[in-house]
C-alpha cells in the first residue's frame, strides 16, 4: 500500500529540532533539562503523537493498532532523533517520519495477517471441537478471574481501570480520559501497556494450563483398547463353554 503524506500543520524546523536534541541529550546524561527545554518537549510530544496518529491511518493501521505504532515509532525516535541531522535540502522532517511511521504500519499489517491466518485455524479447531463443557467453561471463566488479580497486583488501579474502561466497556479515549482525570496521551500509553501485561499474563496461564495436562498417546489407547477385546472375547468364550456343558 503506497500512502501519501496527509496534509498537516507546517514542518518542525531546525531550531526546534536543535532544543529537542539537546532536551534527550540531556536526559540521557542524567542532567535535569531546563523548564524551557520541558516545554519545548511537551509540545513537540503533543503534536508528533497526533501525527503519528494520523499518519499511521494514513498508512491502514487498523484503530487498536494505532497505539502500538504510537509507540513503535517513538522508541525508534528516542534512538535517532539526538543525533538526527536536520538538512532542508534532504526534504522535510515530516516527510522522514511518514517513512518511519509507514515502515511500521508495514509491519504491522503483516503481523496482523500472521494472527488473522492463525485465528482462522484456531476457530477451525474450535468448531471441530464442539461447544465446550460445562467443566471447561467454568474452568475458562476462572482462568480470566485469574488473570485480572494477577494484573491488579502488577499494575496501578489506574491502569487496571483504564483497560477496564477502554477494553470492556469500549469507552472512547476522550470519555476515559474525562473520567480519569487524564492527558489522550496517558490514556493511550496507561491503555497500552496494561493490555500488554494481560496479554503476557494470558500466554503464560494457557501454558500453564497446557502442560498441566495429560498428553493423549494413541498408541497406547489403542493396545489399551486391544487388551479390552480380547478380555471381554475371552469371558464370552468362557460362558459358552459353560453353556455347553450345563447341557450334556
Amino acid at each position: 500500500m503506497n500512502a501519501a503524506l496527509p496534509n498537516a500543520a507546517p514542518s518542525t524546523d531546525s531550531e526546534l529540532l536543535i532544543q529537542i536534541r539537546s532536551y534527550l541529550t540531556q536526559r540521557k546524561q542524567g542532567l535535569p533539562p531546563t523548564q524551557d527545554l520541558e516545554n519545548v518537549w511537551r509540545h513537540f510530544y503533543d503534536l508528533y503523537s497526533s501525527k503519528i496518529r494520523a499518519y499511521a491511518f494514513a498508512c491502514g493501521a487498523a484503530d487498536a493498532e494505532i497505539a502500538d505504532c504510537t509507540q513503535e515509532v517513538w522508541r525508534e525516535l528516542l534512538v535517532r532523533l539526538p543525533t538526527f541531522e536536520f538538512n532542508s535540502c534532504r526534504g522535510r522532517f515530516d516527510t522522514w517520519l511518514f517513512s518511519i511511521v509507514q515502515s511500521k504500519t508495514a509491519d504491522l499489517r503483516r503481523s496482523r495477517k500472521r494472527r488473522l491466518l492463525q485465528g482462522n485455524s484456531d476457530t477451525l479447531q474450535t468448531v471441530i471441537d464442539g461447544l465446550p463443557s460445562p467443566g471447561r467453561a467454568l474452568e475458562e471463566k476462572e482462568m480470566v478471574t485469574l488473570a485480572w488479580d494477577q494484573l491488579r497486583k502488577r499494575l496501578s488501579e489506574c491502569n487496571v481501570q483504564v483497560l477496564q474502561l477502554r477494553l470492556i466497556e469500549q469507552r472512547s479515549v476522550a470519555d476515559v480520559a474525562e473520567k480519569l482525570g487524564l492527558s489522550h496521551e496517558q490514556v493511550w500509553y496507561r491503555y497500552h501497556r496494561a493490555r500488554r501485561a494481560l496479554e503476557e499474563i494470558g500466554s503464560a496461564l494457557a501454558r500453564s494450563q497446557h502442560s498441566s495436562r495429560p498428553i493423549a498417546d494413541p498408541l497406547h489407547e489403542k493396545k489399551e483398547g486391544r487388551r479390552i477385546r480380547a478380555r471381554q472375547n475371552g469371558r464370552h468364550r468362557i460362558t459358552e463353554r459353560r453353556s455347553q456343558f450345563s447341557f450334556r
